[in-house]
């Protein structure tokens, strides 16, 4: 032992001083010791000041220093670094297994709704929301397919204004299969046409759908129980029909009844009242003629409701070919307060440089929503990061930027509020950085349900920071 100790082993050193200075730190701050005929006073040890913020430490003022014994010196700066690092690992494991948040740097502020004031007729519609209902529509291409990214933003605007109940849902849906908030089944023989497909009667939806039923064409509709989507207590059948029809209704697969309802050339509506909350719905059409559905609003009291209504595969221009008319009188049954348009990844690419044709169309669609729609406020959500890659890197397409500041420009001349999603996300090559955190699918485009629910919390922060 004694060779051991002339042979001054650093290592058996550091593991005593180590010790030492733990049992240290666990003796009371003022304690009073007596050591070499020196009297000290114990001084609390902070070993984690230089290595976690102020923000997260609580710091005061040192009290003037005691002697320190010259047994202690020789170590003590490099006994002080391993209790650093000891000290810094088990206080953040403690304020993670705590909930806190550890941070080394201040979050940067989040983006804000530029224009926010063009937001003002859904602000003051909302107030009302505890005795209406105050409707949003929202629009967007494969990014909110399966209601991704509305189901979010719904559930935490109904937390806040009231509402339940999933709004429009159409009838032969591209996304049946993974939409996330209502289970919906239907027959193979309804006729679907769209603005996005061939359609050379011109019929346009709200959602840019049309379904046309064929005798005993059926459609059946289940809250999923997910996104607080349980039940709805009312069913809003909008049709059009050049004739009177006849249709079958049951809820919850019992009690089906019969019911007729009356021709009209405009877009109408009928409502399906159970008399108490039910989680489904199955309409039959019995005996139609030029019969065309357009949905059925599920909903239960007043409240918010948002309706999703995407495009698979569209940059957004092709809502120029939604009439008017037929918009206007969607606005009469519905009452929309917001339109938010988000698009962009079907446009944004290497091959695109000039996207000054996507601003002359989409400034017609916001001439045209704002024609039909008077009493609601428009919302612009920019493209999110997307991302090709170069070399062994994932990097922002080249004409994101670009499309980023061509659906700035739109919003800027229309009058109407705009939300940077590319910045709110990060900015340039972002998107590579969500596809690690698994927020993000690896074709670098589209989202899962995490990095949804991401974008919706970043959408409906902004929302409520403008509302203030």
């Amino acid at each position: 032992m004694k060779s051991f100790m002339k042979n001054g082993n650093a290592f058996f050193i550091m593991i005593l001083t180590f010790v030492f200075l733990l049992l240290l730190a666990k003796i009371p701050e003022g304690y009073p010791v007596h050591i070499f005929g020196i009297d000290y006073k114990i001084k609390k040890l902070d070993m984690l000041q230089d290595v976690i913020a102020d923000s997260v430490m609580n710091t005061e003022t040192p009290a003037a220093e005691a002697p320190t014994s010259s047994l202690l010196n020789g170590h003590a700066e490099f006994a002080g670094s391993i209790l650093r690092i000891f000290e810094d690992f088990t206080a953040k494991a403690d304020m993670l297994a705590a909930g806190s948040v550890v941070r080394e740097t201040p979050a940067a502020p989040a983006p804000k709704i530029e224009n926010a004031g063009h937001l003002k007729k859904f602000f003051d519609a909302v107030k009302a929301s505890g005795s209406k209902k105050i409707r949003i529509a929202h629009f967007g291409d494969s990014a909110i397919e399966g209601d991704n990214i509305s189901a979010d933003v719904r559930k935490t605007l109904q937390s806040k204004y009231g509402g339940n109940g999933v709004g429009v849902v159409g009838v032969n849906l591209a996304d049946v299969a993974f939409r996330m908030t209502t289970n919906v089944k239907f027959s193979t023989d309804w006729k679907t046409t769209s603005i996005i497909t061939s359609n050379p009667e011109k019929l346009t939806g709200i959602n840019g759908y049309v379904y046309q039923a064929a005798a005993n064409s059926w459609v059946s509709y289940e809250a999923s129980g997910r996104y607080n989507v349980k039940s709805f207590s009312v069913a809003r059948i909008l049709y059009s029909s050049d004739k009177n029809f006849s249709i079958k209704y049951e809820f919850d697969g019992k009690g089906e009844k019969s019911v007729e309802l009356k021709a009209s050339k405009s877009p109408a509506e009928y409502v399906l009242d159970p008399k108490a909350k039910v989680k489904s719905v199955k309409i039959t059409v019995v005996n139609p003629s030029k019969t065309y559905f357009y949905g059925v609003a599920l909903e239960e009291g007043n409240g918010l409701y948002l309706d999703n209504y995407p495009l698979r595969g569209n940059n957004g221009t092709n809502l120029r070919d939604l009439d008017v008319n037929t918009l206007k009188s969607f606005d009469k049954l519905l009452g929309y307060k917001l339109i938010v348009l988000n698009f962009g990844l079907n446009i944004a690419g290497a091959d695109q440089k000039d996207y000054g044709w996507y601003e002359s169309a989409m400034n017609k669609v916001v001439e045209q929503f704002k024609q039909a729609f008077p009493d609601a406020s428009i919302l612009i959500v920019s493209v999110q990061d997307k991302s090709k890659k170069k070399g062994t890197a994932w990097v922002t397409e080249d004409g994101i930027p670009k499309l980023v500041a061509a659906q700035k420009n739109i919003s800027a001349k229309n009058g109407v509020a705009f939300f940077n999603l590319f910045e709110a996300m990060g900015g340039m090559n972002s998107m590579s950085k969500w596809v690690d955190q698994e927020l993000a699918e690896k074709d670098y485009t589209h989202m899962k349900l995490a990095g949804s629910k991401k974008i919706a919390d970043l959408i409906t922060d902004a929302i409520f920071e403008a509302s203030r």
